[in-house]
């Protein structure tokens, strides 16, 4: 490669991303291998953006073994967002339902897309999102007087159901005859079934920072789709006009592929989202929809194990497809594959009957400030591309979303005995003891030294989902049993404070409602009559339980 021409290459690629002119030496290896491969490539754009992406996941990620508040002062990165770029994909299609206009009559629609959005993160003062202990573990708060039971293994498509006996069975008290009912907390979490002890094998804490920054994500404002219903208003679209409706918005754009294999890209604006799913009807196997009840037609077409590409290859295609697509990765971490299915694999005594996936998941984490977003049970969380292996193409796309925050300190935990004690209980996924505590064959499962992470968290208020992000210590399960244990690979627990002491107390009104009966709140009656799991399964509780609300015992 001539000299003029590689520094004419570099200058165009620092003119679309001047921050890589930090990692010159390793782009020019780059340039030349790409150029000595493929001769005839031509620089643009997306030349620019598989460059980036490729030096991007070649860069080492540091792993902590120990906590460190350091890691939450970082410096803020500033980013084209991916969503105004991406909704510019649909200027091409306005024509197909756009009103008359002469050859040279300016478009209205373009200036709307033409607006950059930067990536940002704005910077409130302390305890801007109010009191965080009312913060749901789910997307959306369940309504009063049911309790939110915590799934042992949310991850797991076909996990062996672990052999239960009469230690492992929990009662339920039913209290009757209310009147007004009792108010339950709705983000009230029943206890895991285990017959299980966490303890924490891990380094010495020390926890000195006394505050850090939570964070929250910020939707897209409402202009853009009422700006869009606007310009579209006058359109001529056929058995129905626009403008005889008012306060129009678009809420969400899609696109489809109109061929096999093709995909389905919908641009949700509210939320700031994309979205990519396949055309269910141009993926369909006909061979396998004609089986009927012929098992043997239906394993021929059944997922083995051997037909699971090697993960590496799994990163591979998931990053062609990104860097075909220009799709900005910039705000995701390392990629990985999501292989929770091969644990129960692996537990399986029939494997040969197993039920293997026919997708497959490729992981880039959130990162906010460099570092990475969690979900509650502690498995990452972010853009996730999925892997259809009946053809080794990528068939689905989530968690594409614009990098805009807004953060606020709050106060943390500093006592590393209270956070170890709360983690020996299972952290958010908690378990209080509550069932199995008197079984004399209590297993052991060992937690290390946690990492730091943002964990996602929700709160729903005035009929909207709030997204906040708090800092929060992940402990990795070191060692656990042969068998019999199907609970997380992980115990997350948060640092804020306020969240900390709202664990606390929900395990106090555990402890209290399994002692002490409650009084009627407008009733002088009290029934209590205790249920138990047997008498639910054989249909017995029904007509006890339906007009009533239940505690957990």
């Amino acid at each position: 490669m001539e000299k003029d021409e590689l520094e004419n290459i570099l200058s165009e690629l620092y003119r679309f991303y001047p921050e890589l002119k930090q990692k010159e030496r390793e782009l020019i290896v780059l340039i030349k291998e790409m150029k000595s491969s493929r001769p005839d490539i031509k620089f643009d754009e997306g030349f620019a953006l598989n460059l980036r992406q490729r030096l991007l996941s070649q860069a080492p990620v540091e792993k902590n073994n120990k906590f460190n508040f350091n890691i939450m002062n970082k410096k803020i990165f500033i980013a084209a967002g991916s969503l105004v770029v991406a909704c510019l994909l649909f200027i091409a299609a306005i024509n197909i339902f756009g009103p008359n206009q002469t050859e040279d009559a300016p478009w209205q629609i373009a200036p709307l897309f033409n607006k950059k959005e930067e990536s940002k993160i704005s910077y409130l003062p302390s305890g801007s999102f109010g009191d965080l202990s009312d913060l749901s573990m789910t997307s959306s708060d369940a309504p009063k007087g049911e309790v939110a039971i915590n799934e042992v293994s949310r991850d797991s498509l076909q996990a062996p159901a672990p052999e239960q006996t009469e230690a492992d069975y929990s009662s339920v008290t039913a209290v009757v005859g209310m009147g007004g009912g009792m108010d339950v907390d709705t983000r009230m979490i029943l206890p895991i079934f285990n017959n299980f002890d966490y303890v924490y094998t891990g380094n010495e804490l020390n926890l000195e920072q006394e505050n850090a920054l939570v964070y929250k994500r910020l939707k897209n404002e409402e202009n853009l789709g009422k700006d869009l219903a606007r310009t579209l208003n006058s359109f001529n679209f056929p058995q129905v006009s626009l403008n005889t409706f008012s306060n129009l918005k678009v809420n969400s754009i899609s696109f489809v592929e109109d061929k096999e294999q093709g995909l389905m890209i919908n641009f949700e604006l509210k939320e700031g989202g994309i979205y990519i799913y396949e055309d269910w009807e141009k993926w369909r196997i006909a061979e396998r929809e004609a089986c009927g009840n012929d098992q043997a037609c239906w394993d021929r077409f059944k997922i083995k194990i051997e037909d699971v590409p090697a993960d590496s290859e799994l990163i591979s295609i998931a990053n062609n497809f990104l860097s075909e697509h220009k799709i900005d990765i910039a705000k995701y971490g390392e990629p990985q594959v999501d292989n929770q299915w091969r644990r129960y694999y692996e537990y399986s005594e029939d494997k040969a009957n197993y039920y293997i996936p026919e997708q497959a998941t490729v992981i880039y984490p959130t990162l906010i400030e460099d570092e990475p977003v969690r979900d509650q049970s502690g498995n990452y969380a972010g853009l996730r591309v999925g892997i259809n292996l009946f053809h080794n193409k990528v068939s689905s796309l989530n968690g594409l979303i614009p990098y805009n925050y807004e953060a606020s300190a709050y106060d943390l935990e500093t006592s590393s005995e209270r956070i170890i004690a709360l983690a020996e209980k299972g952290g958010w996924n908690r378990s209080f003891g509550f069932y199995g505590s008197e079984a004399q064959d209590r297993k052991i499962v060992e937690l290390g030294t946690p990492e730091f992470s943002y964990v996602q968290m929700w709160r729903y208020k005035n009929n909207e989902n709030i997204e906040l992000f708090v800092p929060a210590l992940i402990f990795p399960v070191t060692k656990r049993p042969e068998t019999g244990y199907y609970g997380n690979n992980f115990v997350v627990l948060p640092l804020v404070k306020e969240l900390i002491s709202d664990i606390e107390k929900q395990e106090q009104d555990f402890n209290i409602l399994r002692t002490e009966p409650q009084a009627a709140i407008d009733t002088g009656l009290i029934l209590e009559k205790t249920i138990t799991i047997d008498d639910i399964s054989q249909g017995q509780s029904e007509e006890a339980i339906a007009p009533i609300e239940m505690i957990i015992e």
